[in-house]
């Protein structure tokens, strides 16, 4: 693990000073959290947010729990956080360090496969990556957009954040800001939980990764397109998910029963209709099936779901950057190249 320099060692250090680091890369995020995650393995509460600026930077800011650890981040009369390096306030991106053990093997295990893939298939996952492993399919970018758009709401500041990224919208005195954040994960989560696609995407991974499906038949010389459907079309999330778990287990990974145990069919039914009550506590009640959802198991459960799709696409981001980076990659005299129209990057497959 690279060890960044201005990284507190442990708690009674980072009340000493503050947690004013920045990092430079995205490649560099999970990095970080890795080295957060050795010094607070044994909590089990949300301790810092991370934020992404668009000028590049990613910084860290302590959540409720640690508020006598409050730093030097400025904020505009609204309230919104800017960002120590540039003092812009859109923030990008944010995402909420939840560390857990289960979570862990979970990033791993993607982070495996990707990689695997990378080495052991590389041509394949390149054309993966960039899409032109697939058959035309408009929506692809569009799964991206929604995971990405939406996935970041976890607390006050970043719900002012995104509120105010979609519209003039003011938050009235009175409001209940808990009630209010649960809710709109709980729609976060009902939306991205049925993104079918992101299955069919790792269900190819895998098969990429073990070299079962070459993008080039070598001896046809000839490209061999891959679709996404590789489920049955009366199949529900459950039943898809259901394969994921067999694909997973075959090849001795625990991915498809972490996706699993994050997968709640009566959570999704209670949402869309409407089928639920927030208590005092913020527990969830799901009317329809008589059962209590205590708000620690529903933040686990949220977190554990929100993680998968965001390492998942930033791994796909990333491997983006990768190819751009190389300017192109090649096999048997086929090629990938990335292809810049003004601020937009598409990749072409050539001969």
């Amino acid at each position: 693990m690279k060890v960044f320099k201005n990284i507190i060692n442990s708690l009674d250090e980072l009340k000493n000073k503050k947690l004013s680091f920045i990092v430079k890369s995205n490649e560099e995020v999970l990095e970080l959290l890795r080295a957060i995650e050795l010094i607070f393995k044994d909590k089990q509460f949300e301790m810092f947010s991370i934020y992404h600026c668009p000028c590049g930077n990613i910084f860290v800011y302590p959540n409720k729990e640690f508020e006598e650890l409050k730093f030097d981040f400025k904020a505009d009369n609204k309230n919104n956080l800017l960002c120590p390096a540039c003092g812009d306030y859109k923030i990008d991106v944010g995402l909420t360090f939840h560390p857990k053990g289960d979570l862990k093997i979970m990033l791993d295990e993607l982070d495996y496969l990707f990689d695997k893939a990378k080495n052991d298939n590389k041509f394949s996952y390149y054309m993966f990556i960039s899409n032109t492993f697939f058959e035309s399919d408009k929506l692809f970018d569009e799964i991206f957009k929604s995971v990405d758009s939406y996935l970041y709401i976890t607390d006050d500041l970043e719900l002012k954040v995104r509120l105010g990224k979609i519209g003039k919208f003011e938050l009235e005195e009175g409001i209940d800001y808990e009630k209010t954040i649960l809710r709109l994960r709980f729609l976060i989560y009902c939306h991205i939980i049925e993104l079918k696609k992101i299955y069919n995407l790792l269900n190819n991974l895998i098969k990429i990764a073990y070299c079962e499906i070459a993008a080039i038949n070598k001896e046809k010389r000839q490209i061999s397109p891959i679709r996404f459907d590789f489920y049955n079309d009366s199949w529900v999330i459950g039943d898809i998910i259901e394969n994921i778990v067999r694909v997973t287990n075959k090849k001795g990974l625990s991915l498809g029963n972490f996706i699993k145990s994050f997968y709640s069919n009566e959570l999704r039914n209670a949402f869309y209709h409407s089928q639920y009550i927030i208590n005092d506590e913020n527990d969830l009640l799901l009317t329809a099936y008589k059962k209590l959802i205590k708000k620690t198991d529903l933040e686990t459960l949220f977190s554990h779901c929100f993680n998968f799709f965001r390492h998942f696409t930033e791994n796909i981001s990333k491997g983006k950057r990768e190819l751009i980076k190389a300017k192109e990659i090649s096999e048997n005299g086929y090629k990938i190249v990335p292809i810049r129209k003004g601020d937009k990057i598409s990749f072409k497959f050539v001969l």
